[in-house]
């Protein structure tokens, strides 16, 4: 059953999510994120994302990702506060959107 949650982006990196177990047996987990806000947040793997390397989302934007076993979602802005609408599912992995 998916999960919703929000994380308010500052100009600290914030966690998104993370999938604690590691190994062959962990299930993925696939975020669908919406940035709701009016500053473009960065996306990244630890605590070290910032505006100049994380993968940006634009305001009213959105992005898909997987998190395998041990990984993490951290967000961050470069100025101001911006706000992610999060919705995550355990066990599988997004469609491919065709643009």
């Amino acid at each position: 059953m998916p999960r919703e949650s929000s994380v308010a982006a500052t100009t600290a990196a914030s966690l998104v999510l993370a999938n604690p177990l590691a190994g062959a047996n962990t299930s993925p987990i696939a975020l669908l994120m919406e940035n709701t806000g009016a500053a473009t947040v960065f996306v990244g793997g630890d605590l070290a994302v910032t505006a100049a390397n994380g993968v940006p989302i634009a305001a009213n934007g959105s992005m898909t990702l997987v998190l395998a076993g041990g990984e993490s979602a951290y967000a961050i802005t470069g100025a101001g506060t911006s706000t992610l609408a999060v919705l995550s599912q355990a066990g599988t992995t997004p469609p491919t959107v065709a643009h």
